[in-house]
């Protein structure tokens, strides 16, 4: 005999969770240096410079994993929506957002 499994409706499905981002970051990609600025509550924002080799990314995402004991509670801003940088954060639960640059200037030159 089968049984009978009761119908959800999408508003009364279990909604996933997503934990709160404990710890905001701006990542500056370029072909040299990757320049990243870490903001971790009330605590005074940290700037830190990474090489763009195999070893300056994976330093940078270890000391980004260290900030935090989950992961997925940083996030990280950067201006391209893939590449090694962006793979390598995801890689780690790293919660990645692409930004168009353009966009955020005009953004930042109308508030200005």
């Amino acid at each position: 005999m089968e049984k009978e499994v009761p119908y959800l409706s999408a508003l009364e499905a279990p909604k996933p969770t997503i934990p709160e981002p404990t710890i905001f970051v701006g990542v500056d990609w370029a072909s040299q240096d990757h320049q990243v600025c870490l903001v971790k509550g009330n605590e005074t924002p940290v700037q830190r410079s990474f090489a763009h080799t195999a070893e300056g990314l994976t330093g940078m995402v270890d000391w980004l994993v260290s900030q935090d004991e989950k992961p997925a509670q940083i996030v990280v801003a950067i201006e391209t929506p893939n590449g090694p940088v962006v793979e390598a954060l995801m890689d780690r639960g790293i919660g990645v957002f692409s930004l168009n640059p353009k966009q955020l200037a005009q953004t930042i030159g109308s508030l200005s």
